[in-house]
């Protein structure tokens, strides 16, 4: 299959390159476009999984840029286990403590074959009882839904108080996770199971995907950076990985099958396109003929010949595959959006001397292509060539409670050739 068609079948994920990293689940404050040398500078924060359980190990790697420091010795990480949730969506955290992890690796290249970046990745495991001491749910946990929401809920459910439903749904994960045996028989299966399946199990499953929405505990992870910034994440705790998983577990058993529960991944990046556009301010391309590609080795910058009177835009491609699906608190089962944030550095050679005025830039595109792509500002100084981008990929879904975010980070190489 030739390029092109590959290119087609591609889903294209790009928000205005202006936004800050800073929407949906994650808050950080330090975000900048430009990555200067000399200032030390935040790229992204990812978590693999992006989702996860309670008592499940996550894998949290922070990306920096510019100003090289130990991240062992100079990040404090903290968390907050509790962290309330108002009706109009903004979190806080109630308490501050030391984060109990395991380091994996710190300052070392994020990316292999290349020394721009330096990260730190750490393991921590999230507490069994976190969403059981959540401040965010109360007891009374009916009264966070909103009343086109209850409508669609079993009333036998509504009842319950947090303890009684929590103590259901894993009552349901045991039974559906916790097999004794499966024997094969034709298209279906023996399943020894060690526990019974419990009361109200039916009225659960068939709104699952919304109930695990108001058993949702956020938890905030705070990294203090000494003598720099101080970087905030927000990671939604919830269930859904639990019944998820189940399904592989019990695939011969028809007769007491999971429902579908909704599993957020972190996006894939694959690639950036430059479109060169007749014209000054173009706001159309043809995405199925770019000028360049640029991919992620530094040996291989895409060349982008700069003239008069054309415009450069960059365009970000996300694997079709890291696209989820998820079910809103109206029903709805919609596909995730990707959001696209864009930050770069020039070569510490190239602009000694060089006016920040005169420098590249990268610029948020009006209108409707907004929220497909950015404008690539080539530089007023033709010492400058070389330039190195960082595309910080994260999904969004309107109207799903506190959903977790996944994240992407990939590094990419152009180079300006002046006619």
């Amino acid at each position: 299959m030739c390029r092109k068609n590959i290119k087609m079948k591609r889903v294209i994920t790009i928000l205005i390159a202006a936004i800050l990293v800073t929407i949906g689940c994650s808050d950080f404050s330090t975000t900048y476009q430009r990555i200067d040398a000399d200032a030390f500078r935040f790229l992204n924060i990812m978590y693999e999984p992006a989702e996860a359980a309670p008592g499940e190990w996550v894998r949290l790697t922070a990306v920096f840029a510019g100003k090289k420091i130990d991240l062992e010795e100079s990040i404090d990480w903290r968390v907050s286990y509790n962290v309330l949730s108002s009706i109009h969506g903004t979190l806080t955290a109630v308490d501050d403590n030391p984060l109990e992890y395991d380091i994996l690796y710190a300052n070392r290249p994020y990316f292999p074959n290349s020394n721009s970046t330096q990260a730190i990745s750490i393991r921590f495991r999230i507490p069994e009882d976190v969403v059981r001491k959540s401040g965010s749910i109360p007891e009374n946990w009916a009264e966070l839904v909103p009343s086109y929401v209850k409508n669609t809920l079993p009333k036998e459910l509504l009842a319950m108080t947090k303890t009684e439903m929590i103590d259901l749904i894993e009552a349901c994960d045991r039974y559906f996770n916790d097999v004794g045996s499966i024997t094969p028989i034709g298209g279906h299966a023996l399943v020894i199971r060690r526990h019974p399946e419990p009361e109200y199990s039916d009225e659960l499953y068939a709104s699952l995907n919304t109930i695990l929405q108001f058993f949702t505990a956020p938890i905030r992870i705070s990294a203090h950076v000494q003598g720099e910034h101080t970087i905030q994440s927000t990671f939604s705790v919830r269930y859904n990985s639990r019944f998820h998983n189940s399904r592989s577990r019990i695939f011969y058993d028809s007769y007491a099958w999971p429902p579908t529960v909704n599993y957020n991944r972190n996006p894939q990046i694959h690639s950036v396109d430059v479109f060169k556009v007749k014209g000054r301010n173009q706001l159309s391309y043809d995405y199925s003929d770019p000028y360049i590609t640029l991919w992620g080795h530094p040996s291989n910058r895409g060349v982008i010949e700069v003239e008069d009177g054309y415009t450069y835009l960059a365009i970000a491609y996300t694997y079709g595959s890291s696209y989820d699906w998820s079910v809103t608190l109206g029903g709805s089962t919609v596909l995730e959006e990707h959001h696209v944030h864009w930050q770069f550095q020039l070569d510490e050679d190239e602009i000694k001397g060089v006016p920040r005025s005169k420098y590249m830039d990268v610029l948020s595109v009006p209108g409707q292509i907004g929220q497909m792509g950015a404008w690539i500002i080539p530089p007023a100084d033709r010492r400058i060539t070389k330039f190195t981008m960082w595309v910080t990929v994260t999904d969004h879904v309107i109207n799903e409670r506190l959903r977790p975010q996944g994240s992407d980070l990939a590094e990419f190489y152009g180079m300006f050739v002046y006619k």
